[in-house]
């Protein structure tokens, strides 16, 4: 019984490492971006300086005021998409750290009380399996509900 639960627990952290991982890749990808804009508007807005532009009264340099307009508008959006990747990052660091206290508590508890508790039975693993399955659906749904049913199962036994 706690065997599968301590399997259960590992794959899911399986997964969580890679999630992290991609979400991370994808957080420098946007790191990337973010410089590529910078130094692109810096050059645009070099170009644009004109000593002449304070003796005119037309723009002289409209195409390249739009491009620095959509540099702006697409720096504006990075910065939200690296907050926001940032934010996701922090939330998956935080369920590893759960997780991997809830795996050290189902190891810990499983060498202490492997000896002293009997054979279950099959109508006890039946039962397990179901509980383990409304897991995983509460996993994707609300985290903290898992940790709860976790936590009674680990207590039951």
């Amino acid at each position: 019984g706690i065997t599968m639960v301590y399997e259960f627990l590992i794959k899911y952290q399986e997964e969580l490492t890679a999630e992290k991982i991609e979400k991370e890749e994808d957080y420098e990808m946007i790191l990337s971006k973010i410089r590529e804009n910078e130094k692109f508007l810096e050059m645009l807005e070099q170009e644009n300086e004109n000593i002449f532009s304070d003796f005119t009264p037309r723009e002289i340099n409209y195409k390249n005021a739009e491009r620095i307009k959509e540099c702006n508008f697409l720096l504006e959006k990075l910065y939200k998409d690296k907050s926001e990747a940032e934010n996701v990052i922090k939330k998956i660091n935080y369920r590893l750290k759960e997780l991997s206290n809830v795996i050290d508590e189902v190891k810990n508890n499983n060498t202490v009380s492997s000896n002293e508790t009997p054979k279950q039975s099959g109508s006890d693993i039946n039962r397990l399996k179901h509980d383990l399955k409304n897991i995983l659906i509460f996993m994707n749904q609300d985290i903290e509900r898992a940790k709860i049913e976790l936590n009674d199962i680990i207590n039951k036994m």
